[in-house]
């Protein structure tokens, strides 16, 4: 039986023709994989699966939907499963100008083998389990047709789990969540690269890097010169602004194809895996009885990345903290981050925490943060205006990406208008306050 609601977003042709899909192929693959652990429960029979596109008002990497499948073991009573599934955007245009492909490959290498090794590497040493951090994996698969490429999760809703209503900034309460589940999965980075370095390694080594539309170094460079010209001229029209620390921000931003390939690179020993993505819109949180978020969990591992923990925190800090949150709390905050990277870490090794100060010291992650801080501005510098204008309507991601690279630029600097200017302006002036430039 195949239920499907069919949202305004989605044409009914391509609802019909994914459900189908999901129904008579995907769902039958995954039963005979095994996802359910029903190996050892004699013959599975799938009974109902209901279908419904998500509307991707957040995210414009993938097509998603949910699906509530209910399935009956041969020895058991029947049981139900509430999974999201991500599909390939359907234009290939829009796929290969995201290399989704790449994507793909890389979200099912994270959820195949590494959170797997992760898993097994945790059982041996420490209580938390790392699906404290992401939703249940029951099926990826992606470098076979890319028409074909998915990535099947646990749906988080039915666990309690959901997005934050607050559309752009996040409060207190949800960042120091966010970063002290971030400081648990960065822990478990340093602890695998300790005791288990070879197997570790080697998953990351598979890592693929995106382009996006295979975009030039003048593209890029371009692209940035544009996005961040824009809180450059209205932080050199503060009042007491040296006009050489401007000069030294335009000449910094005009070649951003060398400067993101330096913030990139691998720097020991603090590298890790980063989440890559490390946004708002990439978490679901779990409330408690008073409305205060207690758990959060992350998802979206497409862009995942081998590199300084810094483009995590700088990421998450500027495009999801106010300036005012950033002032009153960013030392409390990142203070908050460390202390669960090293608890985490003296609990994997089974050693005191100051012994892990010479290499892991606050003092240590406060310079790396500051030498790969502007990471976090370039990004915001055109996914900010884009944040704050969806949350006020809806942008059409399909459009945008009808042009190049230069041509979102233009886009970008168009959008949010003088409030979005400021908010820029204001992550460059933390910048130039951290000596981050």
């Amino acid at each position: 039986m195949l239920a499907l609601n069919i949202p305004s977003s989605l044409s009914i042709a391509t609802a019909m023709d994914q459900a189908a899909w999901i129904t008579d192929k995907l769902v039958p693959i995954i039963v005979q994989h095994g996802s359910f652990n029903n190996r050892n429960k004699g013959r599975t029979d799938i009974i109902s699966c209901e279908v419904t596109p998500k509307k991707n008002e957040d995210h414009y990497m993938s097509n998603a939907f949910f699906i509530n499948v209910l399935l009956k073991f041969e020895a058991d009573s029947p049981e139900r499963y509430y999974m999201m599934i991500k599909r390939p955007q359907e234009d290939p245009y829009i796929r290969q100008f995201l290399n989704t492909e790449v994507l793909f490959h890389n979200e099912t290498l994270i959820y195949t083998q590494m959170i797997p090794l992760m898993e097994e590497f945790l059982k041996k040493r420490v209580s938390f389990s790392i699906q404290s951090i992401f939703p249940t994996c029951y099926y990826a698969r992606s470098d076979s047709a890319p028409d074909e490429d998915v990535v099947v999760l646990g749906d988080l809703k039915p666990e309690g789990f959901r997005t934050t209503e607050m559309k752009v900034f996040l409060d207190y309460d949800h960042c120091v969540l966010a970063l002290r589940a971030l400081g648990r999965l960065h822990a478990v980075s340093y602890g695998m690269k300790n005791l288990e370095g070879s197997a570790f390694r080697t998953i990351i080594s598979k890592l693929r890097v995106q382009t996006f539309a295979n975009s030039s170094e003048s593209d890029i460079d371009l692209f940035f010169k544009k996005t961040t010209l824009r809180a450059v001229k209205y932080f050199a029209r503060g009042k007491g602004v040296d006009q050489t620390v401007v000069k030294k921000l335009k000449d910094k931003f005009s070649k951003c194809s060398e400067l993101l390939v330096q913030l990139l690179t691998p720097k020991e020993p603090l590298t890790v895996m980063c989440h890559g993505d490390f946004c708002r819109n990439n978490m679901m949180f779990r409330y408690d009885e008073c409305g205060k978020p207690c758990e959060v969990k992350f998802f979206d591992l497409q862009v995942v990345t081998y590199a300084s923990p810094a483009i995590d925190v700088s990421f998450f800090a500027y495009l999801n903290m106010s300036s005012e949150l950033r002032e009153q709390h960013w030392d409390d905050l990142f203070k908050e981050y460390h202390t669960s990277v090293v608890n985490n870490l003296a609990d994997i090794l089974r050693c005191p925490v100051d012994d892990l100060m010479q290499n892991f010291s606050l003092k240590k992650f406060q310079k790396d943060f500051s030498d790969h801080a502007v990471y976090g501005f370039l990004h915001s510098s055109f996914f900010l205006p884009f944040i704050m204008t969806n949350a006020k309507k809806q942008v059409k991601w399909e459009e945008i990406f009808s042009g190049g690279l230069v041509e979102i630029a233009d886009t970008s600097v168009e959008l949010g208008g003088e409030e979005a200017t400021v908010k820029l302006a204001d992550i460059l002036k933390d910048l130039v306050n951290r000596s981050a430039i």
